[in-house]
């Protein structure tokens, strides 16, 4: 009787368990992985804007109609729709650094929006940092979300996803305002103070912390999320003026 040689098992790629259909059942990957070529990394690259066009640009449209409900179903296990919170932070943050980078080369320094001073003397230090800036603030305000706030509702760790959608919608606001500030420079051919912005800062903290309270029920939630507002506000505008040029003075 003739025996047959065994069958190699087919391994997985990733992480060397066996395959059984067309992806792992322990990491998902494919079982069929093809060799990179100029084909697959155009696909690659098509499938990044296309989830982006899906889930991006859904989450961004909703953070502006309906933030409390994106930050309420995400933190409740509704995620598929949505862009995950770190990426549609730091989307954000990098296209408001593009585009500032972006008006320096085109039109010059402080041309387009006066930006001279607005983080005190470590204002050139800030904008290229952007990312480690504003990350700063992140925790603090995910901190007063939770204690003044949502405590008997997300836990700390959940404040901060409310605290990356609520900073990555004002970084959106930010590339809006850019725009406009590109608008107005090529009509009147003058500048516009970044501190205006503030101003809009406000705003969009106030509706979306206003929208996501209301979708909870909490003894004197008009109050609480006045003092959210004014603590965050508050400290972003010492850290602004005050904290960070000590702390890069400190450093460098």
């Amino acid at each position: 009787m003739a025996h047959h040689p065994k069958a190699k098992k087919q391994l997985c790629k990733n992480c060397e368990e066996p395959l059984q259909g067309k992806f792992c059942y322990n990491c998902g990957q494919k079982a069929k992985t093809e060799r990179i070529t100029i084909s697959l990394l155009w696909h690659d690259l098509f499938h990044f804007f296309t989830h982006i066009e899906s889930g991006f640009l859904f989450t961004t449209l909703r953070m502006f109609t309906a933030p409390g409900t994106v930050i309420k179903e995400y933190v409740e296990g509704k995620r598929i729709r949505y862009q995950r919170p770190v990426s549609y932070f730091l989307i954000w943050v990098a296209t408001w650094a593009l585009l500032l980078f972006a008006f320096e080369k085109l039109f010059g320094t402080d041309t387009v929006i006066y930006r001279n001073h607005y983080f005190s003397n470590a204002t050139d230090y800030a904008f290229r940092n952007l990312n480690i800036i504003t990350g700063i603030m992140l925790p603090i305000n995910a901190f007063y979300l939770f204690a003044i706030a949502m405590h008997r509702y997300y836990n700390y760790f959940e404040c901060f996803v409310a605290a990356l959608y609520i900073q990555g919608t004002i970084f959106t606001m930010q590339v809006f305002f850019g725009i406009a500030c590109l608008v107005y420079y090529l009509i009147t051919g003058s500048s516009v103070n970044l501190a205006i912005s503030d101003v809009l800062k406000f705003i969009c903290v106030f509706g979306i912390c206003f929208h996501l309270l209301s979708q909870y029920t909490l003894k004197y939630r008009f109050l609480r999320m006045v003092i959210v507002v004014i603590v965050s506000t508050g400290t972003f505008l010492f850290w602004r003026m005050y904290g960070l040029s000590l702390l890069a003075g400190n450093l460098f």
